[in-house]
């Protein structure tokens, strides 16, 4: 079964994270990629889209490079996640789309570290075919002016469209957990407080800490962490 990692960017994160984040992908697996970007990057093979920052284009950049792909099973990727090996170890055994629970956020200032309930697009993986079918007919709800970003978020398979066919989802969580930095441009809204979430699924398994298991304390020192991450220097990693 061929693998391929769709890799997508609007180019608005902060270098120093990106890059950091691309080499640790590249050390995490072999697996080819197709990088879509807003402007021209060195990583994969790279497609340039002349796009506006809004979400149609997220969905554009993943359908273009889902499209380019000749892979049976694609890993979405982001810009600013620190992934784990293990990760790239599950495979979708039928036609949903799989998400890894597995994930911590990181304040880029402050080093917090939360865990709770997501499904998220950037630890998305699932059959080609689905990912085409799914962004295809998406994209024309968009087009309709039936889309509505708070009520069907952006994770396929986790709500039910109008017009999309609904494929559902299933969850794994990877062996060490995958890091998703937040920072000043993120294309999703910050919320580090139960509060500000209007779903109970959304705070479950709520946990706050200083360091992340496998990665180490991050409270205090991101800057020393990412170095640390980009040394390699991680036990458990």
């Amino acid at each position: 079964m061929k693998k391929e990692i769709v890799y997508f960017t609007d180019n608005r994160c902060e270098e120093r994270i990106v890059d950091v984040c691309r080499r640790q992908i590249l050390r995490c697996t072999d697996i080819p990629i197709v990088s879509v970007s807003h402007y021209s990057i060195d990583f994969g093979k790279n497609i340039v889209v002349d796009l506006p920052r809004a979400t149609k284009s997220l969905f554009q950049q993943i359908l273009i490079g889902v499209e380019e792909s000749k892979a049976d099973v694609i890993y979405l990727c982001e810009h600013d996640v620190l992934y784990s090996p293990s990760h790239f170890d599950a495979v979708p055994y039928n036609s949903k789309f799989f998400y890894n629970l597995n994930r911590w956020a990181i304040d880029w200032k402050t080093g917090q570290a939360l865990y709770r309930y997501s499904c998220c697009t950037s630890l998305c993986m699932a059959r080609r075919e689905s990912l085409l079918r799914h962004f295809s007919a998406l994209l024309k709800v968009i087009e309709s002016g039936k889309y509505r970003r708070s009520r069907h978020g952006f994770a396929p398979g986790t709500h039910g469209i109008s017009g999309v066919p609904y494929i559902g989802k299933r969850t794994f969580k990877s062996k060490q957990p995958c890091i998703d930095i937040r920072h000043a441009t993120n294309f999703t809204p910050n919320r580090w407080k139960k509060e500000e979430f209007n779903s109970k699924h959304s705070i479950k398994w709520w946990e706050e800490s200083d360091s992340i298991p496998k990665w180490g304390k991050t409270k205090g020192r991101f800057d020393d962490f990412i170095k640390e991450v980009d040394a390699g220097k991680l036990p458990g990693i």
